[in-house]
């Protein structure tokens, strides 16, 4: 059954998001304008089944998270907005150890799996939007529900103005010495021939007593990112700015994953921004960097992939943010007849642009190095609809706020070629996103 669509005025999905948050929302948010990839963003309300998963039941979370989707009777109306309701999640790093087969204990939650039958779907494009309804009951989709699940959204939808928020200050969780010291580890492993690179990261805190909604529509005033979004599970907050895409699927069977290596700063003087952009698509360590994780990513995209269809698509290509210009590639493959999108997220997660080179050395070196675990920073958020298609991004330029204390980490990709001082400097650039 398709489910019952009913079109509204065009508001900011932002304003929306403040009229339910009671309703245990999730805001997939395509926040930077400019951005090729900025047309839609979804708005989920509340849930129709919900679950979570601990290191005891991994095993489970991938199979059930393909079972959604084979029992949900959902058919998108192909001329709206791709995401009308379904599967969605967040994945924990921490997760990837386990996929990994690298550790078997970790007392943090891993995933949060949702079955979401209401959604407001936005087209900023057109300047459009729908309200989206299933009215599941059992996973069984009913119009007298969805009817009246869409009545009720609309009396919710009241938007009122944002409330300022000052984002807080941020202090490390460990010295600055720390960082820089566990850079030049990273340095001695390289040279030793054990990685070819890593990203290492640095951990901040702060406390927070305010309301996290109006936090992250500060944090998106600041930085808005194409692969933005907002995930909410009890006195669980996830405040995302990421301008980096993880895995999509779409058509059931192509994949394509962009992934981000090469930093440098914005400057408000146009030719001293004009100067750092070309000076960042002239650094050969940054090249290099970007080429060894597409090379990572290609070997993953290979798991699941159609033998010869593993294509680049750009490599090494200039895209600018607030804060900071980027170099970013663009993989391609198609998957096996065998592999639905959910074993291509499993593949390749964690993102290989947060971990390194080779993924399973480098993410034991990152374990042993960074003072804190990393929980769902350079996680993932995702949606899945029954037809297969599938959107993910990167958990970075991302807030974790959990019982009224914020949670922020900032990393590079560490070569050989990296400077200690340097890269602690970049990890201040990617602060800013919070400040």
């Amino acid at each position: 059954m398709k489910p019952i669509i009913e079109e509204i005025d065009f508001i900011n999905p932002q304003l929306a998001l403040k009229c339910f948050r009671d309703f245990s929302p999730c805001l997939f948010e395509s926040a930077a304008p400019k951005h090729s990839s900025s047309q839609y963003s979804f708005l989920t309300i509340d849930f129709a089944q919900s679950r979570l998963f601990d290191s005891n039941h991994y095993p489970q979370i991938k199979p059930y998270i393909q079972s959604l989707k084979q029992k949900l009777d959902i058919q998108k109306h192909p001329e709206l907005p791709p995401f009308q309701g379904g599967v969605i999640g967040a994945l924990s790093y921490d997760l990837g150890h386990l996929i990994m087969h690298s550790d078997s204990k970790f007392n943090s939650t891993l995933a949060i799996i949702r079955v979401i039958d209401q959604v407001i779907a936005f087209d900023h494009l057109q300047n459009r939007a729908w309200i989206c309804c299933s009215g599941l009951d059992n996973l069984t989709p009913s119009p007298q529900k969805a009817s009246s699940q869409i009545k009720k959204i609309k009396n919710l939808l009241k938007p009122s103005s944002h409330s300022p928020c000052l984002m807080p200050t941020l202090s490390g969780v460990a010295p600055d010495h720390h960082f820089i010291d566990a850079v030049q580890k990273t340095k001695d492993h390289i040279e030793n021939g054990d990685i070819f690179q890593a990203n290492i990261t640095q951990a901040f805190m702060a406390p927070f007593l305010g309301d996290p909604i109006d936090l992250y529509l500060t944090l998106q005033h600041q930085n808005p990112a194409p692969f933005s979004a907002y995930f909410q599970h009890g006195s669980l907050n996830i405040l995302s700015s990421s301008p980096e895409r993880f895995i999509q699927v779409f058509n059931d069977q192509i994949i394509q994953t962009s992934p981000i290596k090469g930093t440098i700063s914005r400057s408000s003087d146009l030719i001293k921004d004009q100067e750092n952009q070309r000076a960042l698509l002239n650094s050969t360590k940054d090249q290099q960097e970007n080429t060894m994780i597409v090379d990572l990513m290609r070997n993953d995209l290979g798991k699941v992939s159609k033998i010869g269809s593993v294509k680049v698509l750009k490599l090494n290509e200039l895209q600018s943010f607030t804060h900071v210009h980027h170099l970013v590639s663009t993989i391609t493959s198609t998957l096996k007849s065998e592999y639905d999108a959910v074993d291509a997220l499993f593949a390749c997660f964690p993102g290989g642009s947060i971990t390194g080179a080779p993924k399973h050395q480098s993410m034991q070196i990152i374990k042993a190095l960074e003072y804190t675990p990393r929980g769902f920073y350079c996680g993932s958020l995702f949606y899945l609809t029954p037809e297969g298609d599938l959107d993910s991004n990167i958990l970075i330029r991302s807030l974790i706020l959990h019982e009224q204390t914020l949670y922020a980490q900032a990393g590079c990709g560490i070569t050989y070629q990296s400077d200690p001082q340097q890269e602690w400097h970049e990890c201040l650039t990617k602060l800013k996103s919070f400040t």
